[in-house]
This record gives C-alpha cells, sequence and structure tokens, in this order.
C-alpha cells in the first residue's frame, strides 16, 4: 500500500469534513509531505505560503506498477552447511516449487543464504538471541574455499540481475565482515544498495522461516504492530503527527511565554499604587492582547510614570535669602532717598519751575507785554532773563528728585518680581504640604498691591514662608517620585517583556491555530484511518484463514491496531462456536502458525511489492494433518500470480501434492558426507505428463483406442509445458514482463508456435531447420494426433521425450 494512497485517503476524509478550513486542510497536507512543507505552509509570507500550497496540490505523478521479480537460481559454497558449491535453479516465474529434504540436509542453508543476499543478516539466529553461536559457526566446516552466495533474478522491465555476497578466508572474520553487491546486465557491479530494495524487504519480507512464523503472533506485541504499521504505510501518518506534533509544541512556546508575561505583569502592576497601573493591569489581562495600549507606557519608561504635579513640585524655586536682602536693601535705600529730596521747598521750587516754563512759552508765543495772570507786570527782556535764571537753579532741583524717584520705582519692582516669579503651586491629592505652599503663595502676591512701606516690613517674612513650605512641598514630591519611579521601573521591565511575548504571541496565533487544529484531527482521525488501511489485509488473511483452518472451528475476525507507545498492539478477534473472544486465547500451536500465515501472506504478496516471490521454511511442521490441504490450497491460489518456494522436511505436503496432481515443481536436497549437498528435480510438469502417458501405454486394461486418443493430448500438454518453462524463464530474464508473457502465450493457439517462443521468443519465427526428425515427429503427435489419434503411441511418448530433453536444454 503505497504512501501516497494514505495522502489521498487522508486528505479526501479531510476535504469531506465540512467542519475544517482550507487553511487548516493545507497543514493537514502539508504535515505529510515533509516538515519543510509544513513549516512553509504555516509560518511564511503570503506569496510564499501560496507558492507551497500550489505545489502541494499540484497533480501527483502516475504511480509506477512495482517491477516483478522472481528468482532463478541461488548458489552456495562454503556457506553454514553446504560446503561444496551447489546451485538450486528454479523456474523464474510463477507457480509452486517445494523444495524437500530431512533435517540437515542442507535445505534450511539455501534458505539462510538468500535471506543473507537479500538482508545481509539472518533473521532466525537474531530472533533466537544467539548471535554469537552464529558468529563463530556460520562457515562450512569441510569447504576448502572462501564462503560466497549468488542469487539471480529476474525484473520485469530490466532482466537478469545477480545478487552476490563474498567473505574473505579469514576463519575468524565474523558474517558481518562481507561484501554484499549487485551486478546488472549491461551495468558496473555496484553496493547492493544500488537495487533500492531496503524499503520493500522491510515492508514486504518475502521470506519467512519456522522460527519466525512463531515470533509473528508469539512475539512482543508491539513488534508485529510495527510490522503491520510499516506494511500500511502508516509511517507517513505517524510521521506527520509528529511533525505537528513538534510544530504545536514550538507554537505553544510564545503562548506559554505570554501567559507566563502576563501573569507577572498583572502581579507586579497590582503593587504599583498609581490608578494608571490598575489600568494597565486589565489591558495584560486581556486572553487577546492589545499591544498598542501597552507599547505608550513602555517606550516613555518609568519617568512617564510620575505625576506632572509631582515634576512642577519638585522643580519649584523661590528667591534666595540674598537676593531678598537685596532687594529688600534697595528698596529701603531708594525710600530713604526720596524722603531726603522730598520736602515743601523743594516741592515748591517744582512748582515754581513749571509755572515759569509756562510763562517763558506764552512769551515765546505773544512777545513783550502784561502778565495774563496779575496784570501788572511786565514780560519783557529783563523778566525773561531772571526767569532763565531761576528755571536754571529749579531744574537742579527737580532733577535730584526725579533721580531719587526712579531709583525707588526701580527698586519696587525689583522687590515686586520676587513675588511674581514664584510658580503657583501644583495641586495632587498626595502632595500633602501644597494647601501651606499655596499658602505662603498666595499671601506674598497679596504684597503686590500695598504701599512700599508695608511690601519692606513684609516681604522678607513673606518669602521666607514661601522658601520653606515651598522646599517642603520640593521634597515631598522628589520622595513620591522617586517611590514611583522605583515602583514603575520593575513595572516598565515587565510591561516590555509583554509586550515582546504578545507580539510573538500575536504573529503565531494564526499557525497555532491551523496547527492546532491539523493536530486534533488528525489524531481524532488516526485509529479509523488505521483500521481502514488494514481491513484489505484482515479481510484476505481471513479468506486464507477460512482455507487454513479446515476442521477448526475458530472463525477469525477482524485484525485490528490498538493502543499506543509500548501498549500498542495488533488485536485479532475471533469466534468460537459463535463466542466472541480474542484469538491468541483459545488458538493450538499449529492454529497459532496457520493464523501467523494467514497474516504473514497478505503482507509479503502485496501488490505494491516488488517481489513476485515468497519463500516459506518449513512452514508446516506444527500442522495438524487436516491444515496440510487447506494450507496447499492456499499455495495453489498464490502460485498463479506468484513464485512459492517451499522448502520443507515434512513428506505431507510433497504427498499432498502428487496425491492432488497438483502442478508443481518439486526439488530433493540430499547430503553427503563432507558437507556435499546434491539436488535432484523429483518432478516438473511435463515430466509427470510424460510419466502419465508411459503409465497408460503400459497398462494393459485401457484399450489402444483410448490410448491412441489420449497420449497424443499428454505428449501434446507435456511439450507446450516444457516449451512455456523455456519461454517464461527466457522472455522474463532479458526484461519482459509477466503481463507480456501471458498475453504472448495465449495468443499462440499451437503447439508449434509455442515451441516457436521457446526458441526465439517470436511466434512468427522460422523454426524448421529445428523442427527435423523425432522433433517433427512430437509435433505432428500434438497437431493431428490430438483429433486423429496416434498409431504409434510408444513412438510418440519417445519422440515426445527427447524433444522435452532438447527444450531444457535451452536454458543451460
Amino acid at each position: 500500500m503505497a504512501e501516497d494512497q494514505l495522502k489521498d485517503v487522508v486528505i479526501g476524509r479531510a476535504l469531506a469534513d465540512e467542519s475544517l478550513s482550507e487553511d487548516v486542510q493545507y497543514v493537514i497536507l502539508a504535515a505529510l509531505e515533509s516538515a519543510d512543507e509544513l513549516a512553509a505552509v504555516l509560518h511564511e509570507g503570503t506569496a510564499k505560503q501560496q507558492a507551497t500550497k500550489e505545489r502541494l496540490t499540484a497533480p501527483a505523478p502516475a504511480e509506477v506498477e512495482a517491477t516483478g521479480t522472481f528468482i532463478r537460481s541461488i548458489t552456495v559454497q562454503g556457506f553454514r552447511g553446504i560446503g561444496e558449491q551447489i546451485r538450486l535453479s528454479l523456474p523464474g516465474q510463477p507457480g509452486l516449487v517445494v523444495v524437500a529434504g530431512r533435517n540437515g540436509s542442507g535445505k534450511s542453508s539455501l534458505a539462510e543464504a538468500l535471506e543473507m543476499a537479500l538482508t545481509g543478516v539472518n533473521k532466525r539466529w537474531e530472533t533466537k538471541n544467539k548471535n554469537d553461536v552464529w558468529s563463530r559457526a556460520w562457515r562450512n566446516l569441510h569447504a576448502g574455499v572462501a564462503p560466497e552466495v549468488r542469487v539471480v533474478v529476474t525484473e520485469e522491465g530490466t532482466g537478469s540481475v545477480t545478487i552476490g555476497i563474498d567473505w574473505s578466508s579469514d576463519a575468524a572474520a565474523p558474517v558481518s565482515d562481507q561484501t554484499r553487491w549487485v551486478d546488472r546486465t549491461g551495468h558496473k557491479r555496484a553496493p547492493f544498495e544500488a537495487l533500492g530494495w531496503q524499503r520493500a524487504l522491510e515492508l514486504y519480507r518475502p521470506l519467512l522461516s519456522y522460527d519466525e512464523l512463531g515470533s509473528i503472533l508469539e512475539g512482543q506485541p508491539k513488534d508485529f504492530y510495527d510490522q503491520l504499521f510499516r506494511l500500511l504505510g502508516l509511517e507517513q501518518l505517524t510521521e506527520a503527527i509528529g511533525r505537528l506534533d513538534d510544530e504545536v509544541r514550538q507554537l505553544k512556546v510564545p503562548e506559554s511565554t505570554f501567559r507566563a508575561a502576563k501573569s507577572e505583569a498583572k502581579s507586579v502592576l497590582q503593587g504599583v499604587d498609581d490608578p494608571k497601573a490598575q489600568t494597565l493591569a486589565k489591558e495584560v489581562n486581556r486572553n487577546v492582547p492589545h499591544p498598542e495600549e501597552i507599547r505608550p507606557t513602555v517606550v516613555a519608561g518609568a519617568g512617564e510614570s510620575v505625576p506632572a504635579a509631582w515634576r512642577v513640585a519638585a522643580a519649584l524655586t523661590v528667591p534666595s535669602a540674598d537676593d531678598v536682602d537685596a532687594a529688600t536693601g534697595e528698596l529701603e535705600r531708594a525710600l530713604a532717598a526720596v524722603a531726603d529730596q522730598t520736602d515743601a521747598q523743594q516741592t515748591l521750587a517744582a512748582d515754581q519751575l513749571r509755572l515759569l516754563e509756562a510763562a517763558m512759552g506764552f512769551h515765546r508765543d505773544h512777545g513783550d507785554g502784561s502778565c495774563p495772570v496779575c496784570d501788572t507786570g511786565q514780560l519783557d527782556a529783563e523778566w525773561l532773563q531772571q526767569a532763565k535764571n531761576q528755571v536754571s537753579a529749579a531744574r537742579t532741583a527737580s532733577s535730584a528728585l526725579a533721580a531719587v524717584r526712579t531709583r525707588l520705582d526701580e527698586a519696587r519692582s525689583v522687590a515686586r518680581r520676587l513675588i511674581e516669579g514664584i510658580a503657583v503651586v501644583p495641586q495632587h491629592s498626595e502632595l500633602t504640604t501644597a494647601p501651606a505652599a499655596a499658602a505662603a503663595h498666595k499671601s506674598a502676591t497679596a504684597l503686590l498691591d500695598v504701599d512700599d512701606r508695608q511690601l519692606l516690613r513684609d516681604l522678607p517674612q513673606a518669602l521666607t514662608d514661601v522658601r520653606d513650605s515651598y522646599a517642603a512641598l520640593a521634597a515631598e514630591a522628589v520622595q513620591l517620585s522617586e517611590a514611583r519611579r522605583d515602583d514603575w521601573t520593575l513595572a516598565v521591565e515587565v510591561l516590555a517583556r509583554w509586550l515582546t511575548a504578545a507580539d510573538e504571541f500575536l504573529v503565531t496565533a494564526g499557525a497555532r491555530q491551523r496547527a492546532t487544529a491539523a493536530q486534533k484531527w488528525l489524531n481524532d482521525n488516526a485509529e479509523q484511518i488505521r483500521n481502514e488501511r488494514l481491513k484489505p489485509m484482515s479481510d484476505r488473511s481471513g479468506e486464507i484463514w477460512s482455507v487454513l483452518r479446515q476442521e477448526s472451528n475458530v472463525q477469525l475476525g477482524d485484525i485490528k491496531l490498538s493502543g499506543a507507545k509500548n501498549l500498542r498492539r495488533v488485536t485479532l478477534s475471533a469466534a468460537v462456536d459463535g463466542s466472541d473472544t480474542e484469538a491468541f486465547s483459545v488458538m493450538s500451536q499449529g492454529e497459532l502458525h496457520a493464523l501467523a500465515l494467514a497474516v504473514f501472506l497478505p503482507r509479503a504478496t502485496a501488490a505494491a511489492s516488488p517481489f513476485r516471490f515468497v519463500v516459506l521454511d518449513d512452514p508446516i511442521q506444527a500442522m495438524d494433518p487436516s491444515k496440510i490441504d487447506g494450507f496447499l490450497q492456499v499455495l495453489i491460489d498464490l502460485a498463479e500470480h506468484r513464485q512459492v518456494i517451499v522448502l520443507t522436511h515434512d513428506d505431507r505436503l510433497p504427498a499432498a501434492i502428487r496425491r492432488q496432481n497438483v502442478p508443481a515443481r518439486m526439488y530433493e536436497v540430499s547430503r553427503q558426507s563432507g558437507s556435499r549437498i546434491s539436488i535432484t528435480e523429483a518432478t516438473r510438469p511435463a515430466t509427470r505428463l510424460l510419466d502419465d502417458a508411459k503409465a497408460l501405454l503400459r497398462d494393459g486394461n485401457v484399450s489402444n483406442e483410448v490410448k491412441s486418443r489420449v497420449i497424443p493430448t499428454l505428449c501434446r500438454e507435456a511439450v507446450e509445458a516444457a516449451a512455456r518453462d523455456v519461454f517464461a524463464t527466457k522472455a522474463l530474464a532479458i526484461g519482459k514482463s509477466l503481463d507480456w508473457v501471458e498475453q504472448t502465450w495465449t495468443e499462440a493457439k499451437t503447439t508449434r508456435s509455442r515451441v516457436t517462443l521457446a526458441l526465439h521468443l517470436d511466434a512468427t519465427a522460422d523454426i524448421s531447420s529445428w523442427v527435423k526428425g523425432y522433433r517433427e515427429g512430437s509435433l505432428r503427435v500434438a497437431a493431428k494426433g490430438v483429433h486423429e489419434g496416434a498409431q504409434h503411441v510408444q513412438n510418440a511418448v519417445d519422440d515426445t521425450k527427447r524433444t522435452i530433453e532438447d527444450l531444457r536444454k535451452l536454458l543451460l
């Protein structure tokens, strides 16, 4: 079952789920692909996300059908129970092959050599925990050459491939000290890995020994679970869930960080005695943060937390005592100077000055004449001169008075500016000294409306009161500000962390929600998907068991995957006489082995497997006699499309094959001294048909007329069986597909055309030079004798026998 098929199943189910958004569906699809694709869908910018989505939804390339591989031969020397080189040649095509031999004959060594060539290890010895024994005893004691294994297979579309293992001649070298290689026709020898079978051998392992048969169901439950899990391609589902788990875990870090930052910020802000802190505490406590409500506070820093009134109060200034002393001293001196210059005479002189200046102006405008005031005096030149002299003297006295008065005005202004320069006291509920400072300020400003003497008298005390009260206010404001800054310094630091966490939380929120939704959906649907994937194999196992069970009263139910982690297991339900139970608890050893085969075979023969062969080593030794016929029927069914190779020391299977006249190839393995192994073919379909013809020929109870009619048919079938073996083997060896072999063989309707296929792989080729003598006689019997009968049936059998031998030589 291909992984791409699993993806289709998962996505099809996701698309049908209306509760999933399209974005979450894309996340599921990406998780099935790779960690990079998942990251791209969740985190990259819009343009890259869109490109990734388009790539994920692009039509998948058409699946290439698995290449069919058949075994042509296994050649072994110096390995396990095999000394001198021995070769087992097999028909590289579908069919049943039985390799029989007593225990110790070397047949299992052939299976182990094949396993070693394909996997590099021996499952049987690993299962038995006999690694030390295996590492010491794997070399044959009688071989005089270095151990080696050669396995020739045919791949549809490729042709013959040789897989080899070479070991050094060092007797102490472990079995793992090997060189495993592959040699494809027309290519250089390459490491075995070049075949690309590693994944397929893990998923569709086509080899099963007796020990492994028992371990399938009797081993660790989680191991069987894992085997089925890999076979079904469910690793892709697990990997997708794992990728989503990793992403959600990472995406939850910003969420956890944000929640921790929120808790810390809330706690710190509650300890700040400031209404603004309580407002911010409500903001940071939101489940969905609003960073812009917090950012100005963090940008401004702790200083912005101090109220303006406190900052103003802390910065209040008042005139210094020296400034006050200087101002009041000058005012006092100015007042004294004005007093000195201001008396009655000086005042009169000033009035006279103004009067004389007016009279001089009248004289300037109207000339000499009588005084306009008294009308007795004369305003003439003499008077004008006397007036000028008087004005000059008056001006001197008036200038001194003006100067002291100007000095007084300036001294008053300086004193008043000291008052006017005092800032108004800021009001704040927590500034307890503000009222006293405000009262002092009010008393001081009241002096702006008093005369100079009161100003001089009251100003020093008023400004002293302002200075003292303002100093107390500033000290209080500084103390409050420092305490508030200390509280807010920590608060701002905490808010800065909250702000960073909130920004990251919001940036990742969408990805986190999508990934969490995808994770939940996959987890919720995983078990159903697993068991839906398992059902076809479960059904096939049930079909096989129904054939194998024979007289057993145990009926196999569904196979299901359950549990997780170390508790994962495969559940095989069963019914005994209609009562439901679990298969393991009610089956005998033989039934468990038969059930294990029913579970193993669907895996080994899955359609996606590139292996068209399955090798079973001693699968029936624990089976009841009643199970043998059922097992043989299973093998016959499999052999229609697979090369089924069974190695057995038990004669019950060969006997059943002979009894039921099953078309199988059987080989016998025997062992002589010195680990010399011999392999003989016990029967082939063509040989068996020819033997039947000979037996009929000798049977005195059968009339000659019947013999003349039946023996030609047996001869024809024997020739065609031999020809088909040759044709299929040669065609598959050069890379022809099994479908091509079947179709070409079916289209060749006559025995002659089928023999032509064996010779040239082309039914239209000319074989007249080959068809001479006894060969011509055998083909004539096959063509006409079937319909007309044969007069000389003994000759027909002899000619057929020699023709079959000639055909078989084509494969040597």
